[in-house]
């Protein structure tokens, strides 16, 4: 008989696993949930400087050769945006992106190494084998004893760590090309930005494009976390592998349209524009918020299609 929950040990599961083995028939005959689409990114205005730039970077990559960039800008400014304009724009060209978000608990490394794995799993057989095959077995035990450490992650050779992140995302790029955006990467310890140099160096012959969104600090307010100035931004920066590209304030025509296009089923009224415009100085997403925050608190309302000042 199948083991039970009973007083006798004997007759209890041995693990989750064969507890959960009875669920299995009843999982595959049940029926297969629905995933939810994924929504389109936000349209993008301007920013025609930017998008060549990261157009250019991804063809490169695509016919094989490795970019690094650092996309520099006020928080708010859009490079989120752009970032997922390129995602969507290189979906059809046989891109993987591996995204990685930059906590000052977890750094950089773990979540690259997690969601390279995860990239992996979701390959085909084939591919996953020709991946296992490049990074060899050292590597492979290397990269998956690194993520069930419990604490910070200590290595007694830095370049041991290096060669096998360099095999797991060259064994990926053999297979097709392959994205990794860092998003808040201004929040990286010294370690991780010196990771993020060597790894721009090593993979120049790789098709890996690596995008990293940096949120540039105000020094007198939002000093970068180890009390430098912009300190991703200085070292990479100084790397002849980065090109840095700055977003700027969004130039008042395109916001407008920006404004409007958020708001599909209303006409923006001339002065109100005019007000959020001035006070938003080329932000979108202040911009938004600050449109958001009149309706709301009832300084302009609809009236007739048309969002006006309520008085």
């Amino acid at each position: 008989p199948r083991p039970g929950l009973g007083k006798d040990p004997a007759r209890r599961p041995a693990s989750a696993s064969e507890a959960l083995a009875p669920l299995e028939p009843a999982r595959a005959r049940g029926p297969a949930r629905a995933v939810p689409p994924t929504p389109p990114p936000p349209r993008v205005f301007g920013r025609a400087r930017e998008r060549d730039a990261l157009r250019r970077a991804a063809d490169d990559v695509a016919a094989g050769a490795g970019r690094t960039l650092l996309l520099a800008g006020d928080a708010g400014v859009g490079k989120s945006t752009l970032a997922e304009d390129l995602v969507a724009r290189t979906a059809t060209g046989g891109f993987r992106w591996i995204r990685i978000h930059v906590t000052p608990l977890e750094g950089m490394l773990r979540p690259l190494l997690a969601s390279a794995r995860d990239v992996m799993v979701g390959d085909a057989p084939g591919d996953r084998k020709r991946i296992e095959s490049r990074l060899f077995g050292s590597a492979t035990e290397l990269l998956q004893g690194l993520l069930e450490e419990p604490g910070p992650v200590e290595l007694e050779s830095r370049q041991q760590l290096l060669w096998g992140v360099e095999r797991l995302l060259g064994g990926l790029a053999a297979t097709g090309p392959v994205g990794i955006l860092v998003e808040d990467a201004q929040l990286a310890c010294p370690e991780d930005r010196e990771l993020v140099g060597e790894l721009s160096r090593r993979l120049r012959d790789c098709a890996v494009l690596l995008l990293a969104l940096h949120r540039t600090h105000d020094p007198e307010t939002s000093p970068s976390p180890d009390g430098a100035r912009d300190g991703l931004l200085d070292e990479l920066g100084a790397r002849r592998e980065v090109e840095v590209l700055r977003v700027g304030s969004l130039p008042a025509v395109d916001l407008a349209r920006l404004l409007q296009d958020r708001q599909p089923d209303v006409r923006i009224a001339p002065e109100v524009l005019r007000h959020v415009l001035a006070v938003a100085e080329g932000n979108p997403l202040f911009a938004i918020e600050f449109l958001r925050h009149l309706r709301e608190s009832g300084i302009v309302a609809l009236r007739e299609g048309v969002l006006a000042p309520s008085r």
